[in-house]
């Protein structure tokens, strides 16, 4: 299941709840506008506490976490009960990982101001990588209530969906916020994943090409798109899909799930090396050690001289050991039963 909005989620640098315009600095001549730039000028046009908010976030979007800190407590010096500065301390806050803390700004931004969509957003966001999704999505829900056309409300209202196993009210909620932000990439993909686990693997497979089409895609993303392919039977485009996962992010899972696609085209070689690559990433990994047993049994079957057991040999220690790890396989056992040999 994809869950890609959580933590890492961008936070915007329009002031919640704020007015006016941003003055920003001069392009420079090479037609690229500078992040440092506007930083460094931010506080300038800061007169309004409205604008020092606007200030308060341009700084937190270069990086620049303490000075934005700094802005949003000048405007509580003489703003205290402002929501929309507690939302900004709130945001720093999060971009620090101080999750906790974040949760209580923004809940005591959202008792301050009733139609505080943002600070409800954001409290539902905290919760869900606190892991308290009930709660998260109470307050997504109390946050559309205020803003229905918040895109990233219903986005994260459709992974918390997604995380307590509800991909059918998942769905309505990851279609809106494409439908709302066409150009949200993260959206796309997890409405890609939504549709996938209610088993609409063509819907998927067009959400994720959709995806591609914003930017590269990041490490779950290949890995859905791989699976889905094999779900629709699509093996060759999974075995260049996983290839290219595990070029760009070797990973046990990644070449686990390469050694499954090779195995659909025959090439038991090839997933051989695939799956012995993932248990260099995971020793424990019991689904790559079943489907190297596998390779290594049926290049055995292959042999013309069956008297060489070696690749017998080492399919049953290594399905031996993935019992050992995980005992309910059934279908593992029964595989020893057959093929066991003594000693």
């Amino acid at each position: 299941m994809l869950l890609l909005s959580l933590v890492g989620l961008p936070l915007g640098c329009a002031a919640p709840g704020g007015g006016g315009a941003v003055r920003r600095a001069p392009v420079p001549a090479s037609g690229h506008a500078r992040v440092a730039d506007d930083a460094r000028v931010a506080p300038a046009f800061a007169v309004t506490p409205q604008q020092r908010v606007q200030a308060g976030e341009l700084l937190r979007d270069a990086g620049q976490l303490d000075q934005a800190m700094e802005e949003f407590h000048r405007v509580l010096e003489t703003r205290p009960k402002m929501a929309a500065a507690h939302v900004g301390v709130g945001t720093v806050q999060h971009k620090k990982k101080q999750y906790e803390k974040a949760k209580k700004t923004f809940a005591f931004a959202a008792g301050l101001d009733a139609l505080s969509s943002d600070a409800r957003y954001y409290l539902g966001l905290m919760q869900q990588v606190l892991g308290e999704t009930g709660q998260a999505i109470g307050s997504y829900r109390d946050a559309l209530a205020i803003d229905p056309d918040d895109a990233k409300a219903h986005r994260d209202l459709a992974t918390a969906y997604l995380q307590i196993g509800r991909p059918d009210m998942a769905i309505p909620h990851a279609e809106a916020s494409v439908r709302l932000s066409p150009d949200d990439q993260t959206a796309w993909c997890n409405l890609a994943a939504t549709y996938s686990l209610e088993d609409r693997y063509d819907d998927a497979l067009n959400a994720y090409r959709t995806a591609t089409e914003l930017g590269d895609l990041e490490a779950p993303v290949l890995l859905g798109l791989g699976d889905t392919h094999l779900k629709l039977n699509n093996i060759r485009r999974a075995v260049n899909t996983l290839n290219e996962l595990v070029r760009r992010f070797p990973s046990g899972v990644g070449f686990e799930r390469l050694g499954y696609a090779l195995f659909r085209t025959h090439d038991y070689r090839g997933a051989s090396r695939a799956y012995r690559s993932a248990l260099e990433h995971d020793p424990e990994a019991t689904a790559a050690m079943n489907g190297l047993g596998a390779c290594l049994l049926t290049l055995y079957a292959q042999q013309s001289d069956r008297r060489d057991q070696t690749s017998l040999r080492e399919a049953l220690a290594l399905w031996r050991r993935s019992v050992q790890i995980d005992r309910s396989q059934y279908a593992i056992v029964d595989l020893l039963s057959r093929y066991d040999l003594p000693g």
